[in-house]
Parts: structure tokens; C-alpha cells; sequence
């Protein structure tokens, strides 16, 4: 038996047999190219690429019924079609005197450049986007007429496949055909394969590496998609141990169907909301089917990502993707909250926008996480900031929308922003929009600094709620950067100060008559939700996957003996010398 262990992704849990697929490598040369009518012919063979990569993409989304499917093929259309890349791509043919496919390589390698520098795991995810893509584009230019349909059997009943990086579009077909799981030899948490694998509900497990070369065609493999672990060919002691947790899995799931519309309570009967954290449309169907009461953080960057070209300046196109998200959170006849988190980018984070558009676009900061970002970056350039903050106010009108703001760490900062929303408000109001009620939007901080919460007495006045973002907080506090490997061992969300100050933040919250929530990690930390309902925290944001679990677990918890375990937890820690 042979065991490999890879990035859990999708729960579940599964036995089958596996399918490599394996697809041919493109192979692209560097053909130099001196007529002014070759390089004509290159691009028209570009375009010609561009039809009929867009026209595959849209007959895919035509096929698929599923939300999420739609919405990040989509997202694909949307990249392909923008000028931008249609742009660099003709000009790199001009003056490189290259062939298509050269140049498109060339403009591949400047974009993945530029997110590769981020130092937020879902904007360097987006370099997979790009890759398939442009791959997508390179099959058409090499007239490669054959998909991945030739590549898989009709029917994909009890079998596991193992492929190196699948497409969104590619992952579609393979749900459709029925396979049981996915194993990856590439890919992250936040790449859009690993949001699609989950909104499909097929246990996969990502980045197993040569996975293609260790495992064998028609071998039996179990995938347990909780612990992102595999085991081929496993004696019939682990076979026996997966059937049963197979079956317990499944009566997992379906328990847990039951609860997606019962009222999410502890034990003793204390009220919890539960709220969604989501990454694009597609989320919000699956949140309100798992009970969610509202979101409680959507990242409106990633739409600058989603949207269409140029979503940054304009005005327009911004009010209308708020205004189809506000729409799709009405139940039963309620607005349900929606709350936008103001653009959070940084020199790490960069905006998908040319550099003649902001003056720092490329300019690497010597420490980004500590930069210009978030609402310091919204302030410097409130050109920006007054085109979202003006579009917000118009969507409104529309539905029950929140606007959050990254990074606060002083008082002035927020006394700032409500001047440019009391200004916008007064601008939207002479241009006719004389029914809007800029009063009526709610304006709340995440608390994701030291400062910020060390200083949440003086900032609790000045907004009607806050968000925890305890993965900044928890590593900003401890000085731990959670994602260094020589030093994530130190991470520790349960370290004394982190209780103490997660207690004090929410207890002032409470005494001040505030709504806060825990909008990040530990907020579905089976080990932690406890701690933070003994805090005395009442709102819970999670990933929409994560709601159901949540609920279930709180079910099962009771308050008092919560609040009692962090009553001690905070005297022994007074008590160590």
C-alpha cells in the first residue's frame, strides 16, 4: 500500500479506481518573421484563435446547470475577451516580428510576473486562470481539434482521475461524466479549480506531486478529500476502514441537509448568526441553502478580477455587479445583509490595470504587508475609492449592503471616509439620485491590526459594526508570518495574548450595542469555534462550504461552559509567573 498526501479540498470521501489523463505537452517555437504581411497573418490568426477559444467557452457554459461552473467560466470569457491581452498580445507580434504563439508566451510571462509577487494566496492563484487561458488559445492557433472528451471514458462511475492541472471548463466535463474524485499534481486552495471542485461537491485533493507517474491506470485508490490523503492499492484492513467511513460520511451529509434551514443555536438555546464569506455570485445560492443570514464579507477586489476589463473607473459597471449581488440575497421577501469590503490591494496585491493607471502599480514596496493597503491605499487615492463608494450608494437602493473597511488601524481614517461618503452622497443626490439615503448604509471596520484593537473603545462610535480579521490580527500580533514555513509552528491563535485580545475586542463590541463578527480562519476552526462563543461572540462569517459544519458543531455547544473555559484560560495565564 502506497500512501500520498496532497491539499484537501473538497470533503468527502471516496474508493475507486484511477484514470490518468494525461494531455499532450504544447510545444511552441520562436518563428522570426521579417514581411510586414506575416505579421498581419499572425494577427488574424490571433483573432481567429480569440473566436473560437470564446465560442468553446461559451457553448461550455451552456451545458452546465451548475452556479459556480457558470460563473467561473465566465470569468474565463471574461479574460480572454479583454482588449488588453488581445493588445499586448498584437503589439508583441509587431515588435518582436515573432508568430502568435511566441508572443503570446511572452505577454503570459509579464502577467504571471506581476501576481507572482502578490502576497495574497488568491491573486497568485490567478495565474492558473491565466495559463489556462492562454493555453486554451494556443490549441486553437495549433489547429489541436482534440479536447478532453477524446481523453476520457463516456462514463466515470466509481473512478478517480488524476490529471496535472484540469481547467475549470475541463473540471465541468469531468463531473458531468460522473467520476467519483480528483487528484491534482498542481494547483492551490484558492486556484478557481479547487473553488469549482467544491461548489460541485467532488472530493479532491490538489498539488499531489507526480501523482501522473506514481499512480497506475485502473489501480484501486481511496481519497480522503477531509485529510488530503490517498492510498493506493490498500490492504483490505484500510478498505474496510474507508467503506464505513464512507457510509458514515454519507449519513454525515445527509444529516446535515436537515439543518440548512434550522435556525443555527447552541445547546442552551443562545442565538447564533451564521453569515457567509464568498469569492463571486456563484457562493451565494450555496450559502443561503446552508442557512447562511446574510454575508459577511465579500472581497470586492476579486470582482475586479471576475468583472469585466476596466470594472476599477467604472462607475457604472460597479453598481451594476453590487446591484446583482444585492438582488440575489432576498429571501422570502427580506434583504439579507451583503457586506463589501472596500478595494484591499497593495503592491503585492496589484490591481489588474495598466501602470499608466496608478503611479505604483509595479513599484515593489520593501515590506507590503506593512505598506500601502487597504483603506491607507483608498485614501491615497480617493479617485478610486469615491467611483466604489459612489456605486455602493447606488446600489443600495437595492437591497441590504454593508460597506467594510480594510486595515483601519486610527480613528481618522474612518471620520475620512464617512466625509467622501457624505460628499458622494451630496454629488449622487444633485445628479438626480434624489432618493437615496446615504444615512441609511451601514459602515463597519475590520479589526485586523494591533492598533486597531488596542484602540477599539475610541473607533466602536464611529461605525455601526465590526469584522475580526483574525488571520491578519492573529499574525500581525504574534509577529508570525503564517505561511513561513521555518516559522508557522510559532502561529498559534490560542497564544494568551490573542484570547485576551479576541475577548476584549468583543466584549467592548457588546457594551458599546455593536453587531461583530469573526469573519476569518478561525472562525470554522472546529478547535477554536468554542474559544470564540465563550468570548462571547454571536456571528460567525465562513466560507459557505464551512456553514453547514459550523452549524453543526454549535449545536452541540453550550455557552456557559464555554464562557467558563475562557475564564480559566485567562486566570492561568494571569497566574504564570
Amino acid at each position: 500500500m502506497l500512501s500520498l498526501t496532497g491539499t484537501a479540498i473538497a470533503d468527502g470521501v471516496t474508493i475507486g479506481t484511477v484514470h490518468r489523463l494525461i494531455q499532450d505537452e504544447l510545444t511552441v517555437q520562436q518563428m522570426t518573421l521579417t514581411s510586414e504581411k506575416a505579421l498581419q497573418l499572425e494577427t488574424k490568426r490571433l483573432h481567429q484563435a480569440r473566436q473560437s477559444a470564446a465560442e468553446q467557452l461559451r457553448q461550455q457554459q451552456q451545458r452546465t446547470s451548475n452556479p459556480a461552473a457558470d460563473e467561473v467560466l465566465g470569468m474565463h470569457l471574461q479574460m480572454l475577451l479583454d482588449p488588453e491581452l488581445l493588445d499586448n498580445t498584437i503589439a508583441t507580434i509587431s515588435s518582436g516580428k515573432c508568430n502568435a504563439e511566441w508572443a503570446l508566451i511572452q505577454v503570459q510571462t509579464k502577467l504571471l510576473d506581476q501576481l507572482n509577487i502578490s502576497e495574497d494566496d488568491y491573486l497568485r492563484a490567478r495565474t492558473d486562470d491565466i495559463e489556462h487561458v492562454i493555453r486554451l488559445l494556443h490549441q486553437q492557433l495549433q489547429s489541436d481539434n482534440t479536447n478532453l472528451a477524446d481523453h476520457l471514458p463516456t462514463k466515470l462511475h466509481d473512478i478517480i482521475v488524476v490529471a496535472a492541472d484540469p481547467s475549470p471548463a475541463e473540471l465541468v466535463l469531468i463531473k458531468q461524466r460522473g467520476a467519483s474524485g480528483l487528484v491534482t499534481e498542481q494547483g492551490s486552495a484558492y486556484s478557481h479549480t479547487a473553488i469549482l471542485a467544491r461548489g460541485l461537491n467532488l472530493p479532491t485533493v490538489l498539488a499531489v506531486p507526480q501523482a501522473l507517474s506514481i499512480l497506475r491506470e485502473h489501480e484501486m485508490l481511496i481519497l480522503d478529500g477531509h485529510h488530503g490523503a490517498l492510498f493506493a492499492e490498500p490492504d483490505e484492513a484500510m478498505q474496510r476502514h474507508y467503506q464505513q467511513k464512507t457510509i458514515a460520511y454519507q449519513q454525515h451529509l445527509s444529516k446535515q441537509k436537515t439543518l440548512g434551514q434550522v435556525a443555527c443555536q447552541t445547546q442552551d438555546g443562545t442565538a447564533i448568526q451564521l453569515l457567509a464569506n464568498i469569492e463571486h455570485a456563484g457562493d451565494i445560492k450555496n450559502a443561503l441553502d446552508a442557512g447562511a443570514t446574510g454575508i459577511g464579507l465579500l472581497r470586492s477586489e476579486l470582482l475586479f478580477l471576475q468583472e469585466q476589463p476596466g470594472l476599477v473607473d467604472d462607475e457604472q459597471l460597479q453598481y451594476e455587479c453590487y446591484t446583482r449581488l444585492a438582488k440575489l440575497m432576498h429571501q422570502d421577501g427580506k434583504a439579507l445583509p451583503l457586506t463589501v469590503r472596500t478595494l484591499d490591494v497593495g503592491s503585492d496585491k496589484p490591481l489588474p490595470q495598466s501602470s499608466e493607471k496608478i503611479d505604483w502599480y509595479l513599484n515593489a514596496e520593501p515590506n507590503p504587508a506593512l505598506g500601502l493597503r487597504g483603506i491607507r491605499f483608498s485614501l491615497r487615492y480617493p479617485q478610486w475609492f469615491k467611483i466604489q463608494l459612489r456605486a455602493l450608494l447606488r446600489a443600495s437602493q437595492h437591497g441590504h449592503i454593508r460597506i467594510l473597511l480594510p486595515m483601519i488601524s486610527m480613528r481618522e481614517e474612518i471620520l475620512s471616509v464617512r466625509r467622501l461618503i457624505h460628499k458622494c452622497s451630496m454629488d449622487l443626490k444633485a445628479e438626480q439620485y434624489s432618493e437615496l439615503q446615504a444615512d441609511a448604509i451601514e459602515l463597519g471596520a475590520m479589526i485586523e491590526t494591533p492598533a486597531a484593537a488596542l484602540a477599539i473603545r475610541e473607533l466602536l462610535p464611529l461605525v455601526d459594526f465590526i469584522a475580526i480579521g483574525s488571520n491578519d490580527l492573529v499574525q500581525y500580533t504574534l509577529a508570525i508570518d503564517r505561511k513561513n514555513d521555518n516559522i508557522s509552528r510559532w502561529y498559534a491563535p490560542q497564544h494568551p495574548a490573542i484570547v485576551s485580545l479576541l475577548t476584549s475586542i468583543i466584549s467592548a463590541a457588546h457594551q458599546h450595542k455593536k453587531p461583530v463578527s469573526v469573519c476569518g480562519e478561525l472562525a470554522s476552526a472546529p478547535d477554536y469555534i468554542p474559544l470564540l462563543l465563550g468570548m462571547g461572540l454571536r456571528e460567525f462569517s465562513v466560507h459557505p462550504g464551512c456553514l453547514l459544519n459550523v452549524k453543526q458543531q454549535l449545536h452541540t455547544l453550550d455557552q456557559a461552559v464555554c464562557r467558563d473555559r475562557i475564564t480559566e484560560l485567562l486566570a492561568d495565564s494571569a497566574s504564570q509567573p
